[in-house]
């Protein structure tokens, strides 16, 4: 039996299809991307409403490695608003994963762009 999906995880779940159908999608193909552009920032504004509301959520998602690729952009904000090392010790345990492989395949310079984010986003707690 599968577990029930948090709010959250239904949340990023809708994030991916829309941007998925926005890249994707042949109806959007003869979009400029001046006019597609306005309808991604609008995706990521709901993601990151969502990804803001409960830091325990947050929290959890960002420890998935494949979430948390595809939500790098957005951890700078996060670890502003939380300030959370709770959320800091679940992207580093995913980042482990990640180096080893365990659920994603990425290479040597991307792992390290996505170490660098992390410790950017992290320094907030030190700052503070």
């Amino acid at each position: 039996m599968k577990k029930k999906s948090t709010r959250l995880e239904l949340a990023f779940d809708a994030y991916m299809d829309r941007l998925q159908d926005l890249l994707d999608n042949p109806e959007y193909e003869d979009l400029s991307n001046r006019k597609l552009n306005p309808l991604i920032k609008a995706n990521e504004k709901i993601m990151l409403d969502a990804l803001l509301e409960d830091e325990d959520e947050t929290a959890n998602l960002l420890r998935q490695p494949l979430v948390l690729e595809k939500l790098l952009n957005f951890i700078f904000s996060i670890q502003e608003k939380f300030k959370s090392r709770k959320i800091a010790k679940q992207m580093d345990e995913a980042l482990i994963d990640i180096r080893n492989n365990k659920y994603s395949t990425v290479s040597k310079d991307y792992f390290k762009y996505i170490k660098r984010k992390i410790k950017a986003a992290n320094k907030i707690l030190e700052d503070n």
